[in-house]
């Protein structure tokens, strides 16, 4: 243990720095359809301070710009450090594109949590999704 001397009339300044700490799903995969928990934990972000989520598939591994999804509807705040949002994956052909056609019947998502008035980001962990019903061959 060390020693740490100081001055007692002397004022130290500590800045708390507002960031996101994590962003996850409640689980790593899923079906279309099915209902997801998206939580976002923060540190030094006061209360009530609004958030936005937006859904994105990641093209990373393919060198390509991800693909936005949908904005998760809602109005968004920061409550006791967290915000806890229930959402259902609910996707159409026409939602997810071209993409579906070339990447088979599952792809990764991510979520993105932007706090506009502390100017942060932070993307979620990767939800792998089944897009394709069960088919029984002949």
């Amino acid at each position: 243990m060390g020693l740490h001397s100081g001055f007692t009339d002397r004022t130290n300044r500590i800045v708390l720095r507002p960031r996101i700490t994590r962003a996850f799903w409640s689980r790593r995969r899923a079906w279309n359809g099915a209902d997801v928990v998206l939580t976002i934990e923060t540190k030094w972000v006061p209360d009530g301070t609004p958030l936005t989520v937006a859904i994105y598939e990641d093209d990373s591994a393919e060198g390509n710009e991800d693909d936005f999804i949908e904005d998760v509807p809602g109005a968004f705040t920061i409550e006791n450090g967290r915000c806890v949002i229930e959402h259902k994956l609910d996707w159409t052909d026409e939602v997810l594109g071209a993409e579906r056609a070339t990447e088979g019947s599952e792809m990764e998502f991510y979520f993105l949590t932007t706090i506009e008035d502390l100017g942060l980001k932070q993307k979620s962990s990767l939800l792998y999704v089944d897009l394709g019903g069960l088919q029984v061959g002949r």
